[in-house]
């Protein structure tokens, strides 16, 4: 039996674990000044997955990596500007794409998919000092979308134990915020839409064939949404400024509906443990003070 010395078998380790990340592609095109790319494929249980980065501008930083036992993914990201940054992380899956896509200057891009089967993550931002991050964990044939144009714009988008749901978050201006996240969700959908200032949305969504949908188009408007249970619906509508909606639901086969049109409106809707109760809100005006329980 021939004997190795420790550096040449630490050399035909390294051989061997390289030969066995079968298929592997990863593509970088630069041009531009102190931009930097990473692409990591280097897991030896890793196989056919694919990265492609482009970045065109000045200092922009991009970072790929599909870990573990990642089989069949893809990770593309596109840098366009001055000091963006993307950072994308593929782990124990397989079948999942990232689409990351970044122009203007100083924007943050932060994606994760563990653990999860064909999901799907899409990041656009477009103008300077946007900050999206997404996670997407245990989760199945699921969506989560960040479109922020403007500046100063946060997104965050998290699905945890999803399958067949959807999250679209999108912002256009500046200082608005925006969080959604899934956990244990079934053939679920989470809509958020923000023009103009400061807006800021939450929603909390651990249902079964439920929807939320908020439509924010103003200044400083804050909504709420919590869905527990199955066959969930809400919608909320707010025009004007400093106007705030919160929606809780729990039970089944329940629907809500707030429209609030004006200045410093608040409503508050609760329905819990009921089942097919709707409740419908409109407040236009100033300072306007309402609640229904069911």
């Amino acid at each position: 039996m021939k004997a190795y010395t420790p550096i040449a078998a630490a050399v035909m380790f390294a051989v061997s674990s390289v030969a066995m990340a079968d298929n592997n592609v990863a593509t970088q095109l630069q041009d531009g000044v102190l931009n930097n790319a990473s692409a990591d494929q280097h897991s030896p249980d890793s196989a056919n997955n694919f990265i492609l980065q482009k970045q065109f501008g000045f200092a922009n930083s991009a970072d790929a990596t599909q870990d573990g036992t990642e089989t069949g993914s893809s990770i593309y990201q596109y840098q366009e500007g001055e000091l963006n940054s993307a950072t994308s992380l593929q782990e124990d899956g397989y079948d999942n794409l990232t689409n990351v896509r970044q122009v203007g200057a100083l924007n943050t891009a932060s994606t994760y998919q563990g653990f999860s089967h064909d999901v799907y993550v899409k990041v656009r931002q477009y103008g300077a000092l946007n900050y999206a991050n997404t996670s997407q964990m245990w989760s199945e044939a699921s969506e989560a979308a960040v479109i922020q144009h403007g500046v100063a714009n946060n997104g965050m988008a998290e699905q945890w134990g999803t399958s067949y749901s959807n999250i679209n978050i999108e912002q256009y201006g500046l200082g608005n915020s925006a969080y959604t996240m899934q956990v244990g969700s079934h053939g679920s959908d989470a809509y958020t839409f923000q023009y103009g200032t400061g807006n800021s949305a939450t929603v909390l969504q651990s249902a079964f064939y439920s929807d939320s949908l908020i439509i924010q188009d103003g200044e400083y408007n804050h909504a709420f949404v919590d869905q527990i249970g199955e066959d969930l619906s809400q919608v909320t509508l707010q025009v004007g400024v400093g106007n705030y909606a919160s929606t809780i639901q729990a039970g089944y086969s329940l629907n809500a509906m707030t429209t609030q049109v004006g200045e410093y409106n608040v409503h508050s809707t609760i329905q819990t443990f009921g089942f097919g109760d709707t409740a419908v809100v409109f407040q236009a005006g100033t300072a306007n003070v309402g609640v229904i329980i069911q």
